[in-house]
This record gives structure tokens, C-alpha cells and sequence, in this order.
């Protein structure tokens, strides 16, 4: 029989392995049939991760039967990826007494995910998921210990005859295998995969693999110096980063210069509070989009000593807009991500606390509360589509190659920081990165006090063009326009 026999597909869409017990056996189990999830909904993933698990049970009943010896004791933290009850399990050994022979790939991914999901927002899971699978599509579900370096410098080389944007042709020609992207690259000769994303799928890839070696599961990461750079290149030169003409150009745009405020008659269908704030809160800030889209009132808020702070967090709070219902929505990539960030004076100046202080008064409980929520994308993915694709491409007629988004600001507010000479450690505060790359910064290092860096970013000047502070009292009305139509539409 083979192996995609024992797999089948749950309702919800996540696949399972079923394993027919031995009626000689099912007294001293007492079950009919071994039902393992894998956990995952690709096939592909869902194929490695049956094997060891029909393995394991195959190898145990021949071992009952006396036909062959032990299969290895399997460690506690394995044992639901196994099927494996815990009077099954004879001793507890460590990681590394495994059966290594029998994990592939897409079993470490598996047990890499459940280790990381108390870290990890879901978006992170599902990028790091998608990421590392992509090798076992490319290159087959391999055994772990047999992961070489020729092997992955292989996948490198497949990774660059994959199209640039993987989820765009994915959706467009409705495909999910690797071998029908590339086939597809090469039949409508698509821009294919830059080196840059290249790195980051092995990057990805190797984050899992060191992973690994830390639980004992692997002796060596076989990733380690694998990236591949071009010449005559510097890191600093790949970046992203708005330079003063572009912010010249975004921030001319006539909400602007008139704050928000149209003298139109009727509500204005195309302009949203968001479309003003948010290319300023990234500029000065440094947040990520999905970081604003979803602030709430309450994490604006001023300090004993009257500094006014941004709190950068995933703490659910009860929804009081009107008509919109509440659950837990917030999220943040990763555990440094939560952090508190000053807000800068030309923030204040331009209305920022007035306008929350306005929405607060109006029985909203956050900044944006036109924004849809999105299960993948959080608040953030109407915002990204407006700003990436109709404003800086469709508008400002911006190349929409990747190079320049909506992160860029993130690029610029991090590159000014350092361009200040501010200790490297509290610009990764203030962007939310980890502390340092030694244990004993990581670890015992702690956090600058939050007026302090909020004196660090007041001093960011960008020389911005001149910007009216905002119209409360219109926003008013584009705000009723706006969730009268989300309403409508559900």
C-alpha cells in the first residue's frame, strides 16, 4: 500500500493519517484505527509528515510480532505527532536518541511550527510554513541527516527559475505545485525570483535547520554561509528607502496641504483619515503597517511627565464602535515587537492627539476604525493595496517592483536613527528588533525607559513639504461614509 493511501482530508481541509490496527493488536490498544493530524492543509507537507508517523507503527507491530527489534523510543514532546499515547512510551529519551533515519523535512517543519507558536503571530507561522515547504517541493521530502550542501546549493539555483511574485501567479493561474511556477515561468517568460528573496527563502530555511540542531534533532545546520550575494553590492545600496524626492512627492498629495478637509458637497467617496495618517505614522514612527492599522485609542496615551506615547501590542480590548462587533483581532510578528515608541512633535503639532481625543468623544475605541479586518492580513490589508498600488503606483506612477512600499518608511525612520548615532541597542528597541545578538544581551539586557527614547525620535527631521494639521470635524463625516458602506456590504 502506498503511503498517500493512509492520508485523507479532514472537512476543515487539514489532512490526517489512518492506520488500520492488526486485530491481534487492538485489544492491547483498544482502538480499531490510529488517526494522527499532520497538521498542515498542502498534500505535499502532509505526505512527509504521514511517513515517519506509518513508519513508526509499521516497525512497532513487526516488533510485537518478534519479527524485528525495537524501533527507537520516541521523546515525549513527539509523541501527538506520532499518534503515540503516553503509557506507549517505555522511557523518555532526549531528541537525539530519535529515529533520525525516518524524519523528513516536512516533519521538522511541523514540529518546528508547534514549538514556535507561542512567538510567532499567525501570519509569521504561515510565511515560515510556506518558506520552508517551499524546499520539500522543489527538492522532494528528504530525510533530514541526509540535507547536503550540494543538495541546497541545488535549491538555490531552482529557487531562481521561480516567478518573482510566487502568490500573485499562484492566484492568477491557480496552480500550487513549484514544477507548474517554474513551467509557467518559463512558458510566459515571468520575471523570475531575485536573489534578495532567494536568500530569504534559504535564510528561512536555515532558521528551521538551526532550530534543530539546538533541539538535537540535527548534529550541523547544512545552510550555514549558504547565501549567495552579488558582487560590487552592499546591503545598504538593496534597501528600500524613500529618498527626499519621493517624500516630497508623497506627502504633496492635496490631503496634505488642505489637511483632510474637501469642500465637496456630500460625503467624499475617496478619501479615508488613513490615507493622511498612516504615511506619517510610518515615517515617524517606524511601525510596520499592520503595527498602525490596528492601534487603539487607548495606546496613544501621555506619560507622568506629559510625553506622549505609541504602544505597540496585541492586547484585545472591548470593541464600543458602533455596529461593529468585537473579537480578537490584534497581532504582532514577533514577541520584540511589542514596545513603546514617542510620538513626535510634528505628530502633535499636525493633530494627532486632537483627532484621538475627537474619535475617543465619538464613541470609537480605534484609530482607524474604517479599516475591515482581514483573517491573513490583519486592518492592514485594504491600507497596503491603497497606499502600495493605487497611490505610489497608480498615482504617483512609482515602478511596482518591490524595491519601494509602504516598509520603505520603516527603512527611512531606522536609516535616520542610526545616521543620529543612537546606541544600536535602542534603535532595535524602537523598531522592535531583538536586543542584540549575544545571549547575554538578549537575555539580561534591559529596555531604555520610554521618555528617553522619545527623545531620540522628536529629534527626526525629514524635511517634509508643508502639511495642514487635520480637519477633525470632515473626518467626522468620511468616517460615517465609510462604515455606513462596510455595513452595507456585509
Amino acid at each position: 500500500m502506498s503511503q498517500l493511501s493512509y492520508l485523507y482530508r479532514r472537512p476543515g481541509g487539514i489532512y490526517a493519517v489512518r492506520i488500520c490496527v492488526p486485530v491481534r493488536f487492538q485489544l492491547r490498544l483498544g482502538k480499531r484505527e490510529i488517526h494522527v493530524s499532520t497538521k498542515v492543509r498542502e498534500v505535499a507537507l502532509a505526505k512527509g509528515t504521514a511517513y515517519p508517523i506509518v513508519s513508526y507503527w509499521k516497525r512497532l507491530f513487526l516488533e510485537w510480532d518478534g519479527i524485528v527489534t525495537p524501533p527507537g523510543s520516541i521523546p515525549p514532546n513527539m509523541a501527538s505527532v506520532y499518534g503515540v499515547q503516553s503509557h506507549h512510551l517505555s522511557h523518555h529519551p532526549t531528541p537525539a536518541s530519535t529515529e533520525q533515519s525516518v524524519l523528513t523535512c516536512s516533519a521538522l517543519l511541523l514540529l518546528f511550527i508547534e514549538a514556535k507558536k507561542g512567538d510567532w503571530a499567525e501570519d509569521q507561522q504561515r510565511k515560515m510554513k510556506t518558506m520552508c515547504g517551499m524546499f520539500v517541493d522543489l527538492m522532494g521530502d528528504q530525510l533530514v541527516q541526509s540535507v547536503s550542501r550540494q543538495m541546497l546549493r541545488s535549491y538555490q539555483q531552482k529557487l531562481l527559475l521561480l516567478p518573482r511574485n510566487i502568490y500573485q501567479t499562484r492566484r492568477k493561474f491557480s496552480v500550487t505545485s513549484a514544477s507548474e511556477l517554474r513551467q509557467l515561468t518559463a512558458k510566459y517568460k515571468l520575471d523570475t525570483m531575485t536573489l534578495v528573496t532567494s536568500n530569504n527563502y534559504m535564510q528561512k530555511l536555515g532558521e528551521m535547520f538551526g532550530w534543530a540542531v539546538r533541539e538535537d534533532y540535527l548534529i550541523k545546520n547544512p545552510t550555514l554561509n549558504l547565501t549567495q550575494t552579488r558582487p560590487k553590492k552592499r546591503d545598504q545600496d538593496a534597501r528600500d528607502v524613500f529618498d527626499a524626492a519621493d517624500l516630497n512627492r508623497i506627502f504633496s498629495a492635496p490631503w496634505f496641504s488642505n489637511g483632510g478637509n474637501y469642500p465637496a458637497a456630500g460625503p467624499n467617496k475617496n478619501f479615508r483619515p488613513h490615507h493622511y495618517w498612516l504615511p506619517l505614522l510610518g515615517l515617524y514612527t517606524g511601525a510596520r503597517l499592520n503595527e498602525i492599522c490596528q492601534l487603539n485609542l487607548e495606546d496613544i496615551r501621555d506619560s507622568s511627565d506629559g510625553t506622549w506615547l505609541i504602544h505597540i501590542n496585541d492586547s484585545q480590548t472591548e470593541n464600543i464602535e458602533p455596529n461593529i462587533s468585537s473579537r480578537p483581532r490584534k497581532k504582532l510578528k514577533t514577541t520584540n515587537a511589542n514596545r513603546v515608541i514617542g510620538v513626535h512633535h510634528h505628530l502633535i503639532k499636525l493633530g494627532l492627539i486632537t483627532y484621538k481625543k475627537h474619535l475617543e468623544a465619538l464613541g470609537y475605541s480605534r484609530l482607524f476604525p474604517e479599516l475591515r479586518f482581514d483573517d491573513k492580513k490583519g486592518f492592514g490589508k485594504a491600507a497596503g493595496k491603497w497606499f502600495n498600488d493605487r497611490y505610489l503606483g497608480e498615482i504617483l506612477k512609482m515602478p511596482r517592483d518591490g524595491r519601494k512600499c509602504f516598509h520603505s518608511l520603516r527603512h527611512m525612520f531606522i536609516s535616520e536613527l542610526f545616521k543620529s548615532e543612537i546606541p544600536e541597542a535602542y534603535i532595535a528597541q524602537l523598531a522592535g528588533h531583538e536586543r542584540g545578538e549575544t545571549i547575554s544581551a538578549k537575555r539580561y539586557r534591559k529596555d531604555v525607559a520610554d521618555q528617553q527614547l522619545a527623545g531620540y525620535v522628536d529629534r527626526l527631521d525629514f524635511k517634509l513639504p508643508e502639511i495642514q494639521p487635520f480637519a477633525c470635524d470632515a473626518a467626522a463625516g468620511y468616517l460615517r461614509e465609510a462604515l455606513r458602506r462596510r455595513i452595507k456590504e456585509v
